[in-house]
């Protein structure tokens, strides 16, 4: 050991220590920033010297900058903001609906019945009487004006709701073909299998939270490792599926686009 070994050490742990405050550096300056992951970096011993008495350590360094990820509290935070979008559009729908059936207000298709057949009561009565009669056909008017307009909402909402999902069908899709692109990109950096593509993930994440607002897509992301030719294992570190209702929508860097169909009805 001598001069020059000792200052390497040195030297060693302040890099370690200067890498260290600028990845905290940038955790604080993403404080506020929507879907990023704090990270840490991973520092271990250097490889030491063989020396006599025994092994003397060169100090530090950085082997990963990873991030500071709870997949279960993630995967948690997404099916809960499924369920939230999936219910604000239920609810938001059947308020818009139970509006064209006012019943409890004494309004509406009920209230129209209802003085529609108690003047067949009446009638059935009075079955002589004119002005019962004219009470009757003017009733039948009414319901039946009031049972086209009610019909004529329910289809213009159901249009809209038809126009809706078309854009949310083209928004899936366009998400889809973002986040293949990033699986692209992730694969590509974490190749070796040593990198980790942590603003990259973060960037995933954030779609794929938009996605399972939009259509609560079932997400599996794994590493598979296979066995290569010469006997060792070839992992690949970009395993992403995307499946709803069982159908594979992103398969890593690949996707595959949905449709909707809607029947004419009269």
């Amino acid at each position: 050991m001598g001069l020059f070994s000792s200052l390497n050490t040195a030297i060693s742990g302040l890099s370690t220590s200067s890498l260290a405050t600028e990845v905290t550096g940038n955790n604080i300056a993403n404080a506020n920033t929507e879907g990023y992951t704090r990270q840490r970096a991973v520092i271990v011993n250097a490889v030491p010297l063989d020396a006599n008495p025994g092994q003397i350590g060169t100090g530090s360094k950085v082997v990963q900058i990873t991030r500071i990820y709870d997949a279960y509290s993630y995967e948690s935070y997404r099916k809960a903001s499924t369920n939230l979008a999936f219910s604000d559009f239920q609810k938001s729908t059947l308020e818009e609906l139970s509006s064209y059936f006012p019943d409890i207000d004494n309004e509406g298709i009920m209230k129209d019945l209802t003085a529609y057949f108690d003047s067949w009561q009446a009638l059935a009565s009075t079955p002589t009487s004119g002005s019962a009669k004219t009470a009757l056909a003017q009733k039948a008017q009414t319901l039946a004006e009031s049972l086209q307009n009610t019909r004529g909402q329910v289809y213009d909402l159901q249009k809209s709701i038809d126009e809706q999902l078309q854009s949310m069908v083209n928004e899936v899709n366009l998400l889809g073909t973002k986040i293949a692109e990033v699986n692209r990109k992730i694969g590509a950096v974490e190749a070796n299998g040593t990198d980790h593509a942590n603003d990259l993930r973060d960037e995933r994440d954030r779609l794929e939270m938009s996605l399972s607002e939009l259509i609560g897509p079932t997400v599996n992301k794994s590493q598979i490792t296979s066995d290569t030719a010469n006997g060792s294992s070839e992992v690949n570190y970009n395993s992403y599926v995307a499946l709803v209702s069982g159908f594979n929508i992103i398969d890593g860097g690949n996707t595959h686009e949905i449709v909707m169909q809607t029947s004419v009805s009269s």
